[in-house]
């Protein structure tokens, strides 16, 4: 029997209600898929995410990785590149940041995309070169090759190539390395580019990203509770659970 499709969603605590638009704004035209907020806590209980990170005192709101040394924004940094291993490197899956929402069926990037098992990974080839300083929250806005080409991300978890992307790579890789689809030769990286949008047709009527609006939106809608980890564990939904 041919495999469903998952879509993962990179989860941070700070950002629940921008999960709750984008889970909604899919669910709202397919209720077919699977939805799985990557959890982190819920990734390090079950020993899938081993990176270590610091901060220090003169700034306490930026986390450093341990392991490249490199400043990071959110929970998900890393643990996006864990989807073709939580998959068990089968089927296609999708990875979206959490500040999306879609204005259509998003069945419409699997039955298109989904088609080309030749590559192991597609994406949209952004061009953004922002200036080095501060972004959401105070922390740094970092530069480097292919950025924000990882924010959406459709994984032929089957491929070959894909068997690279191990668990230990993603725990001891570098980000850049990760960020930039090290474990890949290009020819097996599909990259769309259409009039300069970074969008191709289907994705330019699906998807409208990071519009500045809806994320002071969302953003405007936290509760304001962020002390402590989340560490309810995954629902079988799915869903993490609704903050009070």
């Amino acid at each position: 029997m041919k495999r469903r499709p998952v879509i993962y969603v990179g989860y941070d605590e700070r950002d629940h209600r921008a999960y709750e638009v984008l889970e909604h704004s899919i669910r709202k035209y397919n209720k077919t898929y699977d939805i799985i907020p990557l959890l982190e806590p819920e990734l390090r209980r079950i020993g899938l995410y081993r990176r270590a990170s610091r901060v220090f005192e003169h700034d306490p709101k930026q986390r450093y990785d341990v392991f490249d040394n490199k400043p990071f924004s959110t929970d998900f940094t890393f643990t996006r590149f864990l989807v073709p291993a939580l998959n068990q490197y089968q089927g296609l899956a999708l990875f979206m940041d959490a500040d999306m929402f879609v204005r259509g069926d998003i069945e419409g990037i699997f039955g298109v995309y989904g088609k080309r098992t030749e590559f192991a990974v597609q994406c949209v080839k952004h061009k953004y070169e922002p200036p080095e300083g501060a972004k959401m929250d105070g922390v740094a806005q970092t530069r480097y090759r292919r950025k924000n080409w990882s924010s959406f991300m459709l994984f032929n978890c089957s491929h070959p190539s894909n068997k690279k992307l191990t668990v230990d790579a993603v725990n001891l890789q570098s980000g850049s390395w990760l960020h930039s689809f090290g474990w890949l030769d290009d020819e097996r990286l599909e990259i769309y580019m259409k009039n300069g949008t970074g969008l191709t047709d289907i994705q330019a009527n699906i998807l409208r990203r990071r519009m500045l609006t809806l994320q002071r939106a969302v953003r405007g809608l936290r509760d304001g509770n962020r002390s402590g980890l989340l560490t309810r564990r995954m629902q079988k939904s799915g869903k993490p659970p609704k903050k009070k």
